[in-house]
């Protein structure tokens, strides 16, 4: 009998429970997840960047050069009678040497003449992003042009076609590849709409296409990636559904200064309206994640047209232009508002256009400029980043003679491709006052050499240079550089050594030394003796907080100890600071003097949950500060994130963190704030799915606690 009524209970109690347990499971599993964001990788420094936007071709015969620096800005003719009725691509390579120009339907090289298989490209003329360029990764001096034939007079959208330039022709010329011409991407589908982009993948070893499905399609609310590697497009297509359609008219794609957003605009012919759309990139997948939806000012006539929009040159804003019927220029600070309402109620009138307007696009001076229809000028914004005055100038840039504006302008290369023989991504840190630490990566491609190691230059100002080691003989891409100056920046590049020749050089990076010591008269340093040790103490943050109180406190002052068996010899750190701005991540510097590294690890102490756990991210290394041995630990802390106690986004942040010692005959697992941070994420991302489930399972318990009572009654 005892047996029978357990197995009852256990039937009754196990059942509602199990059932809740599935609820959470499924709840979770499908909660909307965010697609991750992996930039595009640009494989140069920002000075090569910067001087493959050089060159600007656009309108009729206009011709902008701004130097290789983008600090210059020389207006010329364009020798011959070439035009550009919307959008145009020019590409320049890292030197600023122009190589090409095209409207879509000519190719045309430096000489300003058409190639000779560089006619009969399939654009559609009339679409505002009608051509877009970038290089093979793989096959140096080799490019991609891939032009859209998607525009309004065919219905909103069309198909997008791809030929190949290869520079070596025509005498260094360049011209298009025989058979690689007007060739069909995504079998010839109509899928493309007027914007048109191509920016780098996640590792600089390829570009993706991007457009956006017509109005008129089916599926007409999506991004639709193209992947292109070095000999072309792979076959891979990604297509990431948005909230609403496309629309079927002017459209625009700008990649962020930071490469990590796009911004979409695209408008709608019938009614004269049109939106704005933020997007995530990852550069990896191809796969887009909506950010926000805003609708632009529509004048309730089909005869004004919002037409393009583009990132300032800091990112926070979006320009915004309006075509016919009075030209407008708009702006939205993306950065305050971030919801559709808030944009649109916060939007800034720049300034008017005149009868018609154009394009607005960020240039490499620091500047965006606004194309005019049939106009003899530019208008300017001089100072676009400016929260109370942008500087616009109505017609501010006028045009050489001869010289006319038309809708659009043109798109240059969204990156650059990595010199094959030269080392890559060069990062430089500083490990003390007095010595820096370099890594980079090798050759993408030795070109068929025999590497013997590197060439290492450092300069004081990143314009004259000393070779600090000829050849390091070594495959080893790290290198420290010792014997530095306190508080001073120094400027690196890395060359390859070939058996014949030196490479190009790798991109520039630079760090700076910290001071010889830190100055304890500052509010963001606080230098005391520890009453655990007796030795000297430094507490450093960012200058943007104050620190308000610290101390060092033994593991036996909480309320527990640390259960996975780790000592504490020289104390945990408590400090409470406060920063200027809420949410912001501070960099955290302790030194302790007359300490050595011993294996410690960086351990957080969380008295609301009375819990311990490893900090992932931190650096503990040995350093000699003022001629006194001591040990500096490094990391950060974001206010109101894991590691701040009072898990507030609110200017304080509160941190007792110490080193710890694990005790040999400890075999539990390290506990870290990685696996809760992934909880809190999986949390975050479910939504009121969480709260529901829960809800579910306690009324689970609920009724299987009175299903027992009423059992037990019964017997």
């Amino acid at each position: 009998m005892a047996k029978s009524k357990i197995g009852q209970l256990s039937k009754l109690f196990c059942i509602p429970v199990v059932v809740a347990l599935f609820l959470v499971s499924q709840f979770i599993l499908s909660a909307p997840q965010k697609v991750q964001a992996a930039p595009p990788l640009v494989a140069c420094s920002a000075e090569q960047i910067r001087a493959t936007e050089r060159w600007w071709y656009f309108g009729n015969r206009s011709v902008i050069d701004f130097g290789v620096s983008g600090s210059a800005r020389t207006l010329s003719l364009n020798p011959q009678n070439i035009s550009a009725l919307e959008g145009s691509t020019v590409v320049t390579d890292t030197s600023g040497e122009l190589q090409f120009y095209s409207n879509g339907q000519t190719i045309w090289n430096k000489n300003n003449q058409a190639m000779p298989n560089g006619s009969g490209l399939l654009a559609a003329p009339s679409a505002t992003q009608t051509v877009a360029s970038f290089p093979s990764l793989s096959r140096p001096g080799v490019y991609f042009v891939v032009h859209n034939g998607g525009a309004f007079e065919t219905g909103g959208s069309g198909p997008l076609r791809y030929s190949e330039v290869d520079m070596s022709l025509d005498g260094g010329l360049g011209d298009v590849t025989n058979g690689v011409k007007n060739i069909l991407l995504d079998g010839g589908a109509n899928t493309a709409t007027e914007g048109l982009i191509a920016v780098p993948n996640s590792d600089a070893t390829g570009f993706w296409v991007i457009t956006a499905t017509g109005a008129n399609e089916v599926g007409n609310n999506n991004i639709v990636a193209h992947e292109f590697d070095g000999d072309g497009p792979t076959g891979t297509i990604v297509r990431t559904p948005m909230s609403t359609p496309n629309g079927n008219t002017f459209a625009t794609f700008n990649l962020s200064p930071d490469r990590t957003k796009l911004v979409q605009h695209f408008g709608n012919f019938t009614s004269g309206s049109g939106q704005l759309r933020l997007l995530d990139i990852n550069a990896e997948s191809g796969a887009m994640s909506e950010i926000v939806t805003w609708d632009l000012p529509k004048t309730g006539t089909n005869g004004d047209f919002n037409y393009s929009a583009d990132f300032s040159p800091d990112g926070r804003w979006v320009y915004a232009t309006r075509i016919f019927g009075g030209g407008k220029l708009f702006r939205y600070d993306i950065q305050t508002h971030t919801t559709a309402q808030a944009l649109e109620d916060n939007i800034e009138l720049v300034g008017n256009l005149g009868t018609n307007g154009g394009q607005v696009k960020r240039a490499p001076d620091g500047k965006m400029y606004v194309a005019n229809y049939n106009a003899t000028h530019l208008h300017v914004v001089n100072d676009p980043n400016n929260v109370a005055n942008p500087d616009f100038v109505q017609a501010g840039v006028s045009l050489p003679s001869g010289a006319t504006s038309q809708f659009g302008l043109p798109q240059t290369v969204s990156g650059c491709p990595a010199p094959k023989n030269a080392p890559v991504n060069l990062n430089v840190s500083a490990t003390s006052y007095s010595s820096t630490e370099l890594s980079w990566s090798g050759p993408v491609d030795v070109g068929g050499g025999t590497l013997l190691g590197y060439r290492i230059d450092r300069s004081p100002d990143g314009n004259s240079w000393t070779t600090i080691a000829d050849n390091t003989e070594s495959m080893t891409t790290t290198y420290q550089d010792n014997g530095l100056s306190p508080g001073t920046t120094y400027y690196y590049r890395i060359y390859a050594v070939y058996d014949a020749i030196i490479s190009d050089s790798s991109n520039t990076a630079s760090a700076a030394t910290s001071d010889e010591y830190p100055d304890c008269s500052e509010s963001y340093v606080d230098c005391f003796t520890s009453d655990i040790t007796g030795s000297e103490v430094v507490l450093e943050v960012e200058d943007s907080c104050e620190i308000t109180s610290r101390g060092i406190s033994e593991e036996s002052s909480h309320s527990i100890t640390d259960p996975e068996n780790y000592d504490y010899p020289i104390g945990l750190m408590d400090f409470v600071l406060q920063c200027q701005n809420a949410g912001d991540t501070i960099t955290i510097t302790q030194y302790y003097f007359q300490t050595d590294s011993n294996d410690y690890v960086l351990r957080k102490y969380d008295p609301n949950t009375e819990s311990y756990f490893t900090i992932n991210d931190y650096d503990v290394e040995d350093v000699t500060v003022n001629g006194s041995q001591a040990l500096r630990v490094t990391f950060e802390v974001t206010d109101g994130g894991v590691l701040d106690i009072d898990s507030e986004a609110n200017g304080e942040i509160v941190d007792p963190a110490g080193l710890a010692l694990q005790q040999t005959n400890s075999n539990s697992p390290t506990d870290t704030n990685e696996g809760l941070k992934i909880s809190n994420d999986l949390l975050a991302n479910t939504g009121t799915s969480v709260l529901i489930a829960v809800l579910l399972a306690i009324g689970s318990v609920g009724i299987s606690l009175l299903l027992l009572k009423r059992w037990g009654a019964a017997n």
